[in-house]
Order: structure tokens, then C-alpha cells, then sequence
């Protein structure tokens, strides 16, 4: 079995997460679906983190195990190609069996968006939090130093 390793951005607006859920669509579900329709193997895909409802991540890390001898670059296109515009694989490569993206990852990194202005931002809504009222900056300082 080689294990595989993708690289994964995408807009988690209209998705539950990233793990699979009874009530909704999820970047997992949509992921373990291509990787059958390209491989013709069901199989699991394990994430670094789970992103909750409406999170996007511009560098998730994901593996998987499969039988399939199809090279890198070609599971890079064929999944893009079964995958929604929304979920993009950035980059595919195989890696050692030990490798395993949620107990090997070695950091996580988050980015919270404030958009502080009037009046608010239509195109912005789904991507930082917009905020018109005046933003006591000295406070907000204070408290991530803590």
C-alpha cells in the first residue's frame, strides 16, 4: 500500500467541517467520494486538524492509503476533477507508511480577520468577521499578550 500525502485548500462556507456528519456535506465526505471515482477503492482520509462549519484553510494536510499505482500528478488532477471548485489540492506526493497527518504535524497556524469599517464589506461576509463600530486596539493588545 503507498501511503499519500495532499496538500488542501479550500472555502469551507457551505460545508459542516471537515469530518464527516449525519447533517450535512464535509470536506472529508467530498475527498473520500473522488478518491473512490479515481481509484475504484473506498478508503478513509485522515486530516492534521479538523476545520468546524464554515472554516476554510489555505494549507491542510491530509493522507491516505491506497492500492492504486497512479502517479502523483495524476491523482492531483483526477481529484480535482471530481471535487467541487471550492476544495482545490494543491500538491500530492508519497510519503513513508509511519507518516500519519494528524499525529505527524508539527504545528497548526490560525488567522482571524476583522474588516473594522463603515460601512461593512458585501463581498467579505463569508471570509473575516466585519466589525463597524471603533476597535479598542490598546485592549485588544493586551489581551493577546496574555
Amino acid at each position: 500500500m503507498r501511503n499519500i500525502r495532499l496538500r488542501l485548500a479550500y472555502d469551507g462556507t457551505r460545508y459542516v467541517g471537515w469530518q464527516v456528519q449525519p447533517n450535512g456535506q464535509s470536506i472529508q465526505a467530498c475527498l473520500e467520494q473522488a478518491i473512490e471515482q479515481l481509484t475504484g477503492s473506498a478508503t478513509r482520509v485522515t486530516a492534521a486538524g479538523r476545520t468546524d462549519s464554515g472554516v476554510h484553510a489555505v494549507g491542510q494536510v491530509a493522507n491516505f492509503a491506497t492500492a492504486s499505482n497512479i502517479p502523483c500528478s495524476n491523482i492531483r488532477s483526477g481529484l480535482q476533477h471530481f471535487l467541487p471548485d471550492e476544495i482545490v489540492v494543491v500538491e500530492v506526493d508519497e510519503v513513508s507508511e509511519e507518516f500519519h497527518a494528524t499525529y505527524s504535524a508539527t504545528g497548526k497556524w490560525y488567522r482571524y480577520v476583522i474588516h473594522n469599517a463603515r460601512p461593512r464589506h458585501p463581498f467579505l461576509g463569508n471570509y473575516a468577521w466585519q466589525y463597524e463600530a471603533d476597535l479598542d486596539i490598546e485592549a485588544m493588545q493586551a489581551a493577546a499578550e496574555r
